[in-house]
Order: structure tokens, then C-alpha cells, then sequence
């Protein structure tokens, strides 16, 4: 118990002393099982980052099958019948766009290409038309074309035969209607992608760390160090030897080796991880030198051969060592955790007792995401995910899971989840379970969004099954009699006419008409492309025989134009979709069928989906750069902390050096409050939750506040800071002081930042009924698209002044959204290089003519030297840290502080304590046993109107109202300010005092 809540280095230095009178032998057997730790932590650090290596590679690898999928679907929906037929149509340009398309934006793949049945490429993304390549020599192409049903296929690494990089191929097999071989789609991955990611990963761990990626038959696709001389080889040494024996033990089970400790070769000792990718033919292997995973340890030996002279410094070298490895520890978890929150799938690690009880020991930050979990929640009930289970989904889940642990069978799942606002979604989950010796079933795996994908199947079922409905409507139509043909014709929704060799109109049906804004008989004999053919889209003349209608007439050949106009009556534009059918006549053509369709609300629709599209493209990029940015302003002062925590412990016995320490850690903490503030406010506003207050302001105390705040800023910039306050300016007014402050300080703060010599005037006057504040600044400026865009929240006016001034570009958002709610506006003007001028305006109420309607008055008094002097106050707090702040904070300032550790004890201790031995207490909210609330209405059940003191997390107004609701007089938010605390204690025990006649 006396040791309880020391520094885990200060644990370390008393074990350190008490194990001085141990033998020296000891120092042996430590270094021995220290080996073994080494050796067990790159074990498991090796596993964890194979896991890692293996979401990545699954992401890329169902990236590109998704747009190898989209390319071949679209393929086998035209109905074709020949290969001449697929080289016309597949072959064409337009599909040539199409699969442009499908890879835009998918780095990870090289080319796509369409292959005709003989291997001949008829279809290739990078130029068109397509080289002359032929891929029947290929293995891809020879295991498609045998085999109707291979499965995934990832073919050796090869160098593409249209640029020579290495790339190796996902393949999938067209057929036509008869189930004949019509020929393949292929997508190139070009293995850069992957040695890029190896790289940066390999660079992480060290020299000495090799990544290979394998086929299922052991043939290399790619590897870090790079060396081409291997890839496309196979390579069975090392670790690749176990999962190809487990392979021949069962051929049904997807291998998932642990890491080994072997020998490749007689010189290096490596140790490795094997993992087999889920659903693809790929095997991952990373493996580390000696020299790499047993570094420390060597090092750690050196220094305890050398302390053998003695146990005093063998024990203190091992101290050293032991505070060295648990760095290190924390340094590899970090690494681990910052690793597995960049991967863009959801990583869980799922452990199930014996007993059938389920937990997340692990998940990454996209976890929480998909499942709309809090972030900080490290471990979590497997039970807990289930709440937001479709419930067509959940015994089919369950069951799987039990399947999964019997059998030890990979758990792969497609389901639905219903969450809040975001309706139903589609999650897939793949992993791998392993027993271990305990009985625990343990799962490693990951789980992705498909809710996309899910969605464009749907379409695409919707779509075929129009076409199918349609091609039935079709033959049902054909087998009408002829004297229905007629009736068909008139009532057709499609426009419908004939000409004949001379183009002239011999029929046009209502629907073409109606359409074209004509009348049957007064078109009946004209030219068809004289009378609503006879411009281009742009207007200019459209010559006949440029017309693919009169080219289509005179060659006697179907023609289709998906993009074409059409001119009314009444002389606008109508954008139509046309075909034309030769008609013959013992092989002569006597004259043509032509029918069409209005796509105007077509066009529309693909117009408004581009630019849709468009603004989803910028708002992903806009918060993607306001989480990078976020990221930087918090790792920024979170850096600040712990260096200079750690120079202030290493300096404790230079006061200067220590103070000096103590001074930036607070600057840092404080600046780290602030980014926290920012983002609570903005959420605050965003649920619509931030009440504005009435009460009385002193308008000159809260401007000088502002001031105050940036002068230090200014200063240090040597910038003028001005205020002109006018003479009619009131100095009591009713309105809301913090948010008011709070916005003063925010356009403040900007105009310092953004500008670098001059000066920054705050300008306050009164018109009428409201109250009007300016602050011109001679900073950088803005121009009309950084204006226009300047409240919206996660923007700020350049990317590169982000990275040049900081900031998380949520200030001028909350200050806009505040101002809204006080019933103000803010106008903005400003011209690049020649600074800004903010200006807002809030309504004036008279103070007289209000009654104060919230807030919570403060003490009036001087800082005197024990404030606290004679009061005993008790102190229920179960963080360690947190206890001894408040006991060190409390005594200082002369109170007697009674600390007890959960809200059981708190009430204990008072009822066995006579009734005036406590003049207030200080409540935690959140503790162990009993929480605040309870303990509150226990105690006051014992002495009714003893003073309690809320001390919560969170600073929100219903925090408050749960505090005064279990009989709390008042409530603090943590980290507390020791000045506020002391106030609010003094303000609350007065009365009790007073009471009791003391």
C-alpha cells in the first residue's frame, strides 16, 4: 500500500534495491529469459503486422476484382452472340472509356484489357485501339479458357507486354449465352504498389526486414528488398516450408502459420510470420535478421557481462534494461496501433473463453466507425455490436461465429447493420480462428463496407431483369398478328417513322408526334432530315450525307447513335437516342425504321449526378485535410507535454531547468485544452445542444479579456494592438459574456495569426439596438473563393496556410454558428495583400430591463495565502493521478482533505464521522462500486445540506442538470482550474458555515 500510485520507473529503483542482496548469478538467467522476451515480442509484433500487410493487399486486390467485375457484367449485358460481334462491340472505343473508367482512381492497377477467345487483346486502357498482343501463351488465359470455374486466379508476376513493368493479373472468363468460351477480362497490378507500402513498412521495423508476397503455388509476385532476378520464381525456404506442410496435412482449411525462429541459411538466423490472404490465392511472409530482432538483447548482454564485477551495478544495468525494454514495448504498440488505424478496413482481434463469453481485445479507429462506437473504447463485448444487428442477420451471425470456433474454419460473413441516421448498412467480415492452449478461441481478422457494392448489385439485378421483361414484352410483340401491327405502331410510347430510298416520311406513329411537335398529315412525304434533322447539336448545319441515318440507308446497315439531336417544331433542341433498321426487299434496300426516344430527363440526370459527385469528391477532400490537420494540432502540444515532462523529470534537481519545463507543459496542455474545446463546441452546436445565456456583462471586462489573451501573441510579433471603444459604448448590458468573449477571441486570434507586421484595431460601438465590433486587421487577405467558403466548417482559405499558420478551421465555423443562435450576423471584407475587416453585430438589451436569468455568481475576494484554511473536506476520487493533484492542490491551499477512492467509501466515511466533521465534498461522477449520483443521495440521506461538489469529464449543460438533480449544488469540469475550484468551494461553504454558527 505505500508503494501504491508511485511512477512505475520509481517501482523499478526500489525493486532494483531490494534485489541488491540477490546472488549474481541471477544476472545469467536474466539475460536468458530477457532473450526469450525479445524473441516473443517481435513474435507477436511480426503476426500483428502480417495482419496489417494482409488488410492492405485484400483492399487492393478487392479494389481491382470490383472494376474487373463492373467491366465484364457490362460485357455480358449486350447479349453478344459471335466474336465478331465482341470485337465490334466490346472493341470500341466507347467501352474503351468505360474501362477508363472503372480503374480511375485505382492506382494499384496498370491496365485493364478485353481478350477475344484465340488471346487476341481486342481492348486496352492505355491506348486504343488496343496493340497487336496476343496472351495465349499466358497462364491466365489457358486455366480461364479450360476451365469454366477456377475459382480467384492471380496469375504469376510477368512483365506487361505493353511497357515491360512487372504486374501480375486477376482474370475472368466470358461466356456466351450457350456457356461456350467467348473470352476474358483482365486486370494488370502493377507490384509497385505494393513494394511502395513494404517499403515504408520494412523502413519502420528496420534494416533487415524482408516482405515477400507469394501465390498459392509459392511463386513470388513482388518482395522488399526489391530484386527482380526473383520475382515470378518459387521460393520454398525458411518459413514458406511450414504452411506448405500444414497444406498437405488438410486441404481444406485457409493456414494462418505463427511465427518460427529458424535458420535459412548457415550464416543468418531470421525469425518470420506466414499468413494466407482469405479469399485470394496469396501467401504473406515477413521475417526479420537476427541482427535486427535480437539488437537490444545483444546490447542488454554486453552491459550485464560488463556489471558481472559486482550485483550492485549487474542489478542497476538491469534496472536500466528493464525500463529500456518497456520503452520499447510501448514504442512497438504505438506502432502497431498507429499502423492499424491507417488501414482503411475495420481490424479486430476477437477472443471466446471456454465459458462461450466473447470480447474485442483489439480494434482499430475504423472499427469504431463502421460500428458508430466511441473511439477511446479499447476492448469492448462482443455482445455490445449486436445492438446494432438487422434482425433477419443476427441468428444467422451467431451461428456462423459458434461454427467458426467448433470447426476452426475461417469466419467469412455478408450482413446488415442498422445504425443511427446512417440506416441500413452492409458490412463484410473475414477471419481466422485459432485455439489456444487454454481453450480460448481466438479471431484475427477484418471486416470492410460493401454497402456500396451491395447497391450496384441491386441495380444491376434491377437491370437485368428489365432487360429480361423487356426482351420478353419484344418477342410478344413479334408474334401479334399483322393486323395488330397497326394498333402496335400507334400506340408505341417510342417515336416511330419510316422513310423510304429518297428519305422521305411514309409513317410516323402519335408517340413521334407529340415528341417532335407535328402533325401526321402535315409531314407525311417531306425529308425526314430537312424537316427535324437538319442541325448539329451546336447549331451549325447538319449536310446530309454526314447523316449516319442516310449512311445507314445507303449500305443497308443497322445504325445506333446514343447522342443525338433532334430539332421541334417550335425550333428547341430535343435530345434523343435513335436506332435505324435497313428494310429489304430481296436484298434490296426499300427504305428504313426508325425509332427514338426523348432522354432529355436522362441527359438531366447524369448532369446532375456528375456534379453530385463533384461536391462528394470536395467535401471527402475538405475533411480529409481537416483530419490531417486536426491530427497535427493535437499531436503538436501532445508532443510538447511529454518532452518537456520528461526534461523536467530529468532536471527535478535544477529548479530553473524544471520550471522552465513546468512553464511549456502548461503552455502545451493548455493550447491542447483548446483544440479539445473547439471540437466539443462545434459538436455541442452541431446537436443543437449550446444554450445562449442572458445575464449581466461588463462589455469592457470582457473585450480587455479578449486582449488580453492575444496580446502575449502580438507582442512577440511586435504588431500594434489597438481598441477604440466610442463614447456611447454601454457598460452593463444583458447578454451572454463567454460566447461573446469567445467569439471576440476567435477573429482576434485570427488577425494576429494571419498577420505578420502592422497592425490589428478592435473597434466597439452601440447603433440603436445593437452592438457593433469590428476588427480590421493588415494581414494577408483573402480573395472571392476563400471569402466565400471562409465559415464553412473543416475549411480554411488555402491548404498551404494550414501547414504555414495551424489551426483546426473550426473557429470562424462555432463563431458564425454562435452568433446565429445570439440572433447577430458577421460580414466580412478583404482583398489579398491588403488584410481584412471583420464585423459583427449582436442585439443591445438594457440591463435594467432584464432580470438576470442564469449563471452562477463568483466570490469577490483576494487571493489570500490558505484560502482553505480550517475547512475539512472529503475527496472521492478513483483515478491515482487525479487524488494526488487534488490532495497537493487542497493542502496548499491550508484545507484538511480526507481522500477515499470510490463513492462506498465516501458514504462509510460519513456516517461513521460526526456530523459536522466535513464541510464539503468533493464527488466524483464515474467510479467503480458505487458512481456519484448514488453516493450523493446516500450522504445527504445521513446529513442533509451537507455541500457536494460535482467533478465531471464533460462540460455539457445536462452533465450540470444531472449533478443539481442528485442533490449536488454545483458541478466542476475537469481539468479543474485550482483558482475556480477554490471559488466555487468557498462560494458553497459560506452558507453552511454561517449555519452552524462557526
Amino acid at each position: 500500500m505505500l508503494l501504491k500510485g508511485l511512477p512505475a520507473g520509481r517501482l523499478i529503483w526500489v525493486a532494483a534495491c531490494t534485489l541488491i542482496l540477490a546472488i549474481i548469478g541471477t544476472s545469467l538467467a536474466s539475460v536468458a529469459w530477457l532473450r526469450e522476451q525479445e524473441i516473443e515480442l517481435w513474435r507477436q509484433r511480426l503476426a500483428d503486422l502480417t495482419l496489417v500487410l494482409a488488410e492492405q493487399t485484400f483492399q487492393t486486390m478487392s479494389s481491382a476484382q470490383l472494376s474487373m467485375d463492373g467491366i465484364a457484367e457490362r460485357i455480358e449485358a449486350m447479349g453478344i452472340q459471335s466474336d465478331a460481334e465482341l470485337r465490334a462491340k466490346a472493341g470500341s472505343e466507347a467501352m474503351h472509356l468505360v474501362m477508363r473508367d472503372k480503374i480511375t482512381g485505382l492506382p494499384q492497377v496498370d491496365v485493364a484489357s478485353i481478350v477475344a477467345a484465340n488471346g487476341d487483346v481486342i481492348n486496352f486502357t492505355r491506348t486504343y485501339p488496343a496493340p497487336a498482343i496476343n496472351l495465349s501463351d499466358r497462364d491466365y488465359y489457358q486455366v480461364r479458357r479450360n476451365d469454366p470455374t477456377p475459382g480467384i486466379f492471380v496469375s504469376k508476376a510477368v512483365r506487361n507486354k505493353g511497357n515491360g513493368k512487372w504486374v501480375f493479373y486477376l482474370s475472368r472468363r466470358l461466356n456466351y449465352a450457350n456457356g461456350h468460351f467467348m473470352g476474358l477480362v483482365l486486370v494488370g497490378i502493377s507490384i509497385d504498389q505494393f513494394t511502395e507500402f513494404y517499403a515504408r513498412l520494412a523502413k519502420n521495423l528496420g534494416e533487415g526486414a524482408s516482405i515477400t508476397l507469394y501465390r498459392r503455388d509459392f511463386s513470388i509476385l513482388t518482395r522488399w528488398p526489391r530484386n527482380e532476378a526473383v520475382i515470378g520464381k518459387q521460393n520454398l525456404t525458411g518459413t514458406t516450408h511450414q504452411v506448405v506442410e500444414v497444406k498437405k496435412k488438410n486441404d481444406d482449411v485457409i493456414y494462418s502459420a505463427g511465427p518460427r525462429f529458424f535458420e535459412a541459411n548457415a550464416q543468418v538466423a531470421r525469425l518470420g510470420a506466414v499468413r494466407v490472404l482469405p479469399r485470394y490465392p496469396m501467401i504473406l511472409n515477413l521475417t526479420v535478421t537476427e541482427a535486427l530482432f535480437l539488437a537490444n538483447w545483444r546490447h542488454v548482454a554486453k552491459l550485464v557481462a560488463v556489471s558481472s564485477t559486482g550485483t550492485t551495478l549487474a542489478l542497476l544495468i538491469g534496472t536500466l534494461v528493464l525500463l529500456r525494454t518497456t520503452r520499447q514495448r510501448e514504442i512497438s504498440a504505438t506502432l502497431l496501433k498507429e499502423l492499424a488505424d491507417q488501414v482503411p478496413g475495420a481490424l479486430f482481434q476477437l477472443r471466446m473463453a471456454p465459458d462461450g463469453r466473447a470480447r474485442f481485445s483489439f480494434v482499430n479507429k475504423r472499427f469504431h466507425q463502421l460500428y458508430g462506437l466511441a473511439v477511446n473504447e479499447e476492448a469492448i463485448e462482443a455482445t455490445s455490436i449486436f445492438a446494432y444487428q438487422h434482425p433477419e442477420d443476427m441468428d444467422r451471425i451467431r451461428n456462423s461465429i459458434r461454427e467458426s470456433a467448433r470447426t476452426l474454419r475461417p469466419w467469412h460473413e455478408e450482413y446488415r447493420l442498422v445504425l443511427p441516421e446512417k440506416g441500413v448498412m452492409w458490412r463484410q467480415g473475414d477471419a481466422v480462428p485459432q485455439k489456444l492452449e487454454d481453450g480460448t478461441i481466438l479471431w484475427h481478422g477484418y471486416i470492410s463496407d460493401i454497402t456500396d457494392r451491395k447497391r450496384e448489385e441491386a441495380e444491376l439485378e434491377q437491370y437485368r431483369h428489365h432487360l429480361e421483361v423487356l426482351v420478353e414484352q419484344r418477342t410478344a410483340e413479334l408474334l401479334e398478328t399483322e393486323a395488330r401491327a397497326s394498333h402496335i405502331l400507334q400506340s408505341s410510347a417510342d417515336g416511330l417513322y419510316g422513310i423510304d430510298t429518297d428519305c422521305r416520311i411514309t409513317f410516323i406513329n402519335p408517340a413521334a408526334c407529340e415528341l417532335l411537335g407535328y402533325k401526321a398529315e402535315g409531314v407525311i412525304g417531306q425529308r425526314a432530315h430537312g424537316l427535324f434533322h437538319h442541325s448539329k447539336p451546336d447549331g451549325t448545319p447538319y449536310p446530309v450525307e454526314e447523316c449516319p441515318t442516310h449512311g445507314s440507308l445507303l449500305h443497308g446497315l443497322d445504325a445506333r447513335n446514343d447522342q443525338e439531336v433532334y430539332w421541334h417544331a417550335d425550333g428547341h433542341p430535343v435530345p434523343v437516342m435513335y436506332a435505324v433498321h435497313p428494310m429489304l426487299h430481296e436484298e434490296m434496300v426499300i427504305g428504313a425504321v426508325i425509332s427514338f426516344v426523348d432522354i432529355s430527363e436522362q441527359r438531366a440526370a447524369a448532369e446532375a449526378k456528375e456534379r453530385a459527385l463533384i461536391a462528394a469528391e470536395h467535401l471527402a477532400q475538405v475533411r480529409s485535410e481537416f483530419l490531417a490537420n486536426m491530427s497535427h494540432e493535437i499531436r503538436t502540444p501532445i508532443n510538447g507535454v511529454l518532452g518537456f515532462a520528461e526534461i523536467g523529470a530529468r532536471n527535478y534537481q535544477n529548479s530553473d531547468k524544471a520550471r522552465n519545463a513546468f512553464d511549456k507543459i502548461l503552455t502545451s496542455g493548455k493550447r491542447l485544452l483548446g483544440v479539445i474545446n473547439e471540437i466539443l463546441d462545434f459538436s455541442k452546436i452541431e446537436a443543437g445542444k449550446l444554450t445562449i445565456e442572458q445575464v449581466e456583462t461588463q462589455l469592457k471586462e470582457v473585450i480587455e479579456h479578449a486582449l488580453e489573451l492575444v496580446r502575449e501573441q502580438a507582442n512577440a510579433k511586435h504588431l500594434d494592438l489597438r481598441v477604440e471603444l466610442a463614447p456611447d459604448l454601454p457598460q452593463l448590458c444583458l447578454s451572454d459574456p463567454l460566447h461573446l468573449g469567445q467569439v471576440l477571441l476567435n477573429i482576434l486570434s485570427n488577425a494576429v495569426k494571419f498577420t505578420g507586421s502592422g497592425s490589428v484595431t478592435l473597434s466597439a460601438s452601440r447603433s440603436e439596438n445593437q452592438l457593433i465590433f469590428t476588427i480590421a486587421d493588415a494581414g494577408i487577405g483573402m480573395n472571392e473563393a476563400q471569402l466565400k467558403q471562409l465559415f464553412n466548417p473543416f475549411e480554411q482559405g488555402d491548404g498551404s496556410l494550414t501547414r504555414k499558420y495551424g489551426g483546426t478551421g473550426l473557429w470562424l465555423a462555432i463563431s458564425k454558428r454562435i452568433l446565429d443562435l445570439m440572433g447577430g450576423d458577421i460580414r466580412v471584407e478583404s482583398q489579398p495583400g491588403a488584410g481584412s475587416t471583420f464585423t459583427f453585430r449582436v442585439p443591445y438589451v438594457e440591463a435594467e430591463a432584464h432580470v438576470q436569468a442564469t449563471g452562477s455568481p463568483t466570490v469577490n475576494r483576494g487571493r489570500a495565502a490558505r484560502p482553505l484554511a480550517g475547512l475539512s473536506i472529503l475527496v472521492a476520487e478513483d483515478e491515482p493521478i487525479n487524488r494526488m493533484v487534488l490532495e497537493e492542490s487542497l493542502s496548499e491551499d491550508g484545507a484538511r482533505v480526507v481522500m477515499v477512492v470510490n463513492g462506498s467509501e465516501a458514504v462509510e466515511r460519513v456516517k461513521h464521522e460526526a456530523t459536522n466533521a466535513f464541510d464539503i465534498v468533493l464527488m466524483d461522477i464515474q467510479m467503480p462500486e458505487m458512481d456519484g449520483y448514488e453516493a450523493t443521495r446516500r450522504i445527504l440521506q445521513i446529513v442533509p445540506g451537507l455541500p457536494i461538489l460535482g467533478q465531471t469529464a464533460h462540460a455539457l449543460m445536462e452533465e450540470r442538470d444531472k449533478c443539481l438533480a442528485a442533490g449536488m449544488v454545483g458541478h466542476i469540469a475537469k481539468p479543474i482550474d485550482p483558482d475556480a475550484l477554490v471559488d466555487l468551494i468557498l462560494l458553497n461553504v459560506k452558507p453552511r458555515v454561517e449555519l452552524l454558527g462557526l
